[in-house]
């Protein structure tokens, strides 16, 4: 059980890994399967493609938002800023072309998770790649959980240790240890089993736990994703995620 409103940020310091799939899957599942009330927030500076994964119904932007955050005191008013897809996951999009994102500036980002904390159980924050875009200081400083997503390969893996170094030694050193670890396998031809089970094994005793996510046939088409045109066994990937996360939140209470 979440005792209160919790924030999850999805990180990578590559893009083509998963982070926005892992995103919405997350989400979706948590939406779905443990019945809280999710958000995913679209953080990308560089036109993210959160707004690709699922079909819009308002074309309303976090920067909408954020300009009229201080005038919003009823949910009715702020669903006409977010999507919804089959999973009951709510989605509030960045713009569709490269933009500053909103949490370049802080007072503005934290006008947004304000508003979203009042109304939702869960909001997951899809960065941009990379730590040190503009406004993610914003994002990690109001941040309870970290989801860092990497592909298979040891430069990835290398990329995933800096990650967690980057955070212990940056004031965010809770972050870290709590972290959860996604190897997706977004390429068929990509590292077999046993690279991957080394990988996991890299990080087992480094971060709050890793998560295998097969590669899948509906994942690899890109564009909108849907929970149940999943593999099972990609399902039971992230319902681990979910899992995991669920505790990691929940301990912090």
């Amino acid at each position: 059980m979440i005792p209160t409103h919790r924030r999850i940020a999805v990180l990578s310091l590559k893009g083509g890994v998963g982070k926005t799939t892992t995103a919405v899957l997350l989400g979706s599942v948590l939406a779905s399967e443990r019945e809280s009330r999710v958000i995913a927030v679209d953080a990308n500076p560089d036109r993210g493609t959160l707004r690709d994964r699922l079909v819009l119904q308002s074309d309303l932007t976090l920067r909408d938002l954020a300009d009229s955050a201080a005038s919003i005191d009823r949910y009715t008013q702020l669903r006409q800023y977010v999507s919804v897809n089959e999973s009951r996951l709510h989605v509030l999009t960045g713009s569709d072309t490269p933009t500053s994102p909103i949490g370049a500036e802080a007072d503005g980002y934290k006008a947004v998770a304000g508003l979203l904390e009042q109304y939702y159980d869960i909001a997951l924050t899809d960065c941009g790649t990379g730590l040190n875009l503009p406004g993610m200081e914003s994002v990690l400083s109001l941040t309870d959980q970290v989801i860092i997503v990497l592909e298979p390969a040891l430069d990835a893996a290398r990329s995933a240790h800096s990650t967690l170094s980057w955070l212990s030694q940056n004031g965010y050193r809770h972050l870290a240890d709590k972290a959860i670890v996604v190897v997706s396998r977004v390429d068929r031809k990509s590292a077999g089993d046993k690279e991957i089970a080394e990988l996991e094994a890299q990080f087992g005793d480094r971060a709050g736990g890793v998560v295998r996510v097969p590669f899948d046939e509906h994942l690899a088409k890109g564009g909108v994703v849907r929970l149940e045109k999943l593999r099972e066994r990609t399902r039971s990937s992230y319902r681990k995620l979910a899992l995991l996360s669920v505790e990691g939140l929940a301990r912090l209470g």
